[in-house]
């Protein structure tokens, strides 16, 4: 349906879509009454869809503010530019005059579709949709394991191992979770999840001295590995999440075709098809992974699907001419990414990696020793081990140098190898009983994994509580002054226009972040991202350099210059209080064009 409403948009806006909710809704009643024969057999999904959204709004309720802390205003800013319900690629909200034609597409206008459907404000809409991804990603690992589950005379029976697998998967943290209290002695529960996923080469520096007694801290790398339950408290809606529900679909998918033995209704190949291209417009990372496990699978199977491969190539075909509008505009302003080997220097410390790692070689080894008839497991363990000796001597070149030169890799790669694992090889193990060596030590891998949930839940308890539940996200702003607030709420209201704030530093802060919010676009968001994004273009730095010497009152240009970019609003904000002196100045040189409203 996403698909569709993505394809027809890149010829003609939709404008609002409200009209559709009690469409939605009726169609949505209609289908459950059809389909009530069948409750007995979805039950388990939707009531693990329910628990798991429920899950990921609650930490959206806790912490639901929509600030520069981490990258949510990122992320907000591409689920607003796909608001807009103009014709594909949108206007960028965070660069005035330019579309957003980077590799951000599916994952963010299907959160934007939402909020246009349910006419929800943006940052309602961002919660939402957050939390719908963890519901979908939960329901979709829990589908995987219910499918082995069946092929037991007790599928019931491990109802709770199941359970665990999805704790530690949606509340879990990296191989560092049951070891932070010792490594990390004196750091706060929240700062203990950073530290799990960003261990090496960014907090491995604030170990204690038990710790550094079994490990020298360096300072040569920075070799992430982002897991939900981090996500669960920072809230960003990154395109990682996309992945992570293919790679739990995926699991599904093969894992329904062994049960049913291959005799399956017409939409699973037409998915298998669809999910070969699909990554480009969701995390275009995986895509050489997700290629090459499910062609091994079909090559493996090849006898059992020789009747499905018409339905596969329909998927496939469909999918890629739904998507050609996006890669029409995507595809020649991405930048290239070339495979090059990890520099002497560059390979990860034993001891730190064996401390973050852990988890998914103990799952490949247990998959490689476990006995199964379907080879799934030993599958699975096959491509983990690949993955990781990868990336551990191969990297691909995003012109990141020096610390962060393998960072994207492992980011990525590391991150969407632990669902698929965790999934696939511990969700298949836990739920088998013929050999309950293999299920304990998989579970025992998912409860240690799981020891993140009390930093979670005890963090989450020190936090202040003054703007819990509130899920318009604008709950920091009068946090920083209540002129703030006065000056959002008349930004609120106001007609549509570019919005102009100081810079100030490249990335993670507020700036843009009231325009956002308001949807207002602005004439630039964060400069690290802008050029990031596009290479790096010369005009990313001229309007910076603009900008600054505006709100020093240094530019005698600046109120053409203004004119010339449509800036409509120009604010002075709490982030960055202004003199009377340079007021003064900048009202000489803009006062003909523009007046001073203040707040407060």
């Amino acid at each position: 349906v996403v698909l569709v409403f993505f394809f027809v948009e890149h010829f003609v806006g939709l404008g609002d879509l409200g009209y559709l909710m009690p469409i939605g809704l009726v169609a949505a009643l209609a289908l459950a009454y059809l389909r009530r024969h069948d409750w007995l057999d979805m039950q388990e999904e939707v009531m693990a869809f329910a628990a798991c959204f429920a899950w990921g709004l609650a930490w959206r309720m806790i912490f639901p503010n929509l600030d520069g802390g981490t990258e949510k205003l990122m992320n907000l800013e591409l689920i607003a530019s796909y608001r807009t319900g103009v014709t594909l690629p949108p206007p960028d909200m965070w660069l005035a005059g330019h579309q957003l034609d980077m590799y951000y597409g599916l994952q963010h206008y299907a959160a934007a579709l939402m909020g246009r459907i349910m006419h929800f404000s943006v940052g309602v809409n961002y919660h939402f949709a957050f939390a719908t991804i963890i519901g979908l990603i939960g329901m979709t690992a829990w589908a995987s394991m219910r499918q082995w589950a069946l092929l037991q005379k007790d599928p019931n029976e491990s109802l709770w191992w199941r359970a665990l697998i999805i704790v530690a998967l949606l509340a879990g943290g990296t191989g560092v979770a049951p070891f932070t209290y010792l490594i990390f002695p004196d750091m706060d529960p929240l700062t203990h999840s950073w530290a799990n996923v960003r261990f090496m080469g960014a907090y491995e520096n604030q170990a204690g001295e038990w710790a550094r007694s079994i490990f020298t801290p360096q300072n040569k790398l920075d070799l992430p590995m982002e897991v939900m339950g981090y996500f669960m408290h920072i809230g960003d809606f990154h395109a990682v999440l996309g992945g992570f529900l293919l790679a739990a679909l995926l699991c599904l998918l093969m894992a329904y075709q062994i049960r049913q033995q291959f005799v399956v209704p017409k939409l699973v190949p037409v998915l298998m098809g669809a999910m070969m291209i699909l990554p480009i417009a969701m995390n275009m990372w995986i895509l050489p992974l997700l290629l090459l496990i499910e062609a091994a699978f079909l090559y493996i199977h090849r006898a059992q699907l020789k009747e499905q491969w018409l339905y596969m190539a329909l998927g496939f075909v469909g999918t890629t001419i739904l998507l050609q509008p996006f890669f029409s505009y995507f595809l020649p302003s991405s930048l290239g990414v070339g495979l090059k080997m990890v520099a002497a220097d560059q390979h990860s410390p034993l001891i730190q990696y064996l401390i973050l790692m852990w988890p998914l070689w103990v799952l490949a080894a247990l998959g490689l020793a476990t006995k199964d008839k379907t080879g799934m497991l030993r599958f699975l363990a096959i491509t983990c081990i690949a993955v990781l000796v990868f990336t551990e001597f191969f990297v691909f070149d995003d012109s990141r140098g020096g610390t962060p030169s393998r960072f994207n890799t492992t980011l990525k790669y590391w991150s969407w190898t632990f669902v698929l694992v965790l999934v696939g090889i511990a969700g298949h193990l836990v739920v088998q009983t013929q050999q309950k060596w293999a299920r304990y030590a998989a579970a025992t891998v998912a409860l240690l994994l799981s020891f993140h949930v009390f930093d979670l839940v005890y963090g989450a308890s020190k936090i202040p509580r003054d703007n819990w539940g509130n899920l318009s996200g604008e709950g920091w702003i009068p946090g920083r002054s209540w002129a703030q607030k006065d000056l959002f709420d008349y930004l609120k209201g106001a007609p549509k226009g570019i919005v102009l704030e100081e810079v100030g530093y490249e990335a993670y802060m507020d700036q843009s972040g009231m325009a956002l919010l308001a949807e207002q676009p602005s004439l630039i968001g964060w400069i690290n991202h802008q050029n990031l994004w596009r290479g790096g273009p010369p005009y990313i730095g001229r309007i910076a350099h603009n900008i600054e010497l505006l709100y020093k009152g240094e530019n005698p240009e600046a109120a053409d210059w203004l004119l010339q970019n449509r800036v409509r609003y120009v604010l002075v904000t709490a982030r960055k209080p202004m003199s009377a002196q340079v007021q003064a100045k900048i009202h000489a040189q803009i006062g003909h064009a523009y007046s001073w409203q203040e707040f407060g």
